[in-house]
């Protein structure tokens, strides 16, 4: 049973791989179209070459330079965002994360132990539920937060990067 199936198989990988030869109508006439008609024509106008005398210009002709200049509209926009920007209370910044989990007591100790290494820089311990979430530093920059990841990092291998919020004062 077993040769029968793979010998059908067989025929219809190699019948799927031959050759295939499709048949022609049996005509030798190439395909041909006059598209003349679809070409453009150009005309060599002598009054179209002459240049135009500016007194001539109307008010609908006037340059395309002031004709479609957007700048007032860019710049109230660009004010806009400016104005919403100013409006926000908090940026894009880091801090650093030493420890996350569900005991209170190790975040309490993971923040005692911050401040034994001899780091002044301020940390916190955060309930997101349900873990406790021990954080050092708020940092403006990347590379402020790397210094100060990179202390850590050797008393807390498992300590974090990670992007906040920042209130603004």
């Amino acid at each position: 049973m077993n040769r029968v199936v793979s010998l059908a198989l067989g025929v219809f990988i190699l019948y799927g791989c031959s050759k295939k030869v499709v048949p022609s109508s049996g005509t030798t006439d190439s395909y041909s179209e006059d598209l003349s008609i679809l070409h453009p024509v150009i005309t060599t106008d002598e009054s179209a070459l002459k240049p135009v005398e500016t007194s001539k210009l109307t008010p609908s002709s006037e340059p395309l330079k002031t004709q479609y200049d957007i700048t007032q509209e860019l710049d109230s926009v660009v004010m806009f965002i400016a104005e919403k920007n100013l409006q926000k209370r908090v940026i894009d910044g880091f801090t650093v994360q030493v420890y996350s989990g569900p005991n209170r007591d190790q975040a309490n100790n993971a923040r005692a132990q911050l401040h034994s290494i001899g780091l002044d820089i301020p940390s916190q311990v955060v309930y997101v539920q349900p873990n406790f979430k021990v954080k050092i530093g708020k940092f403006y920059s990347r590379l402020e937060a790397n210094q100060v990841y990179a202390q850590v990092r050797e008393v807390f291998p498992n300590a974090l990067l990670l992007p906040e919020k920042i209130p603004v004062e």
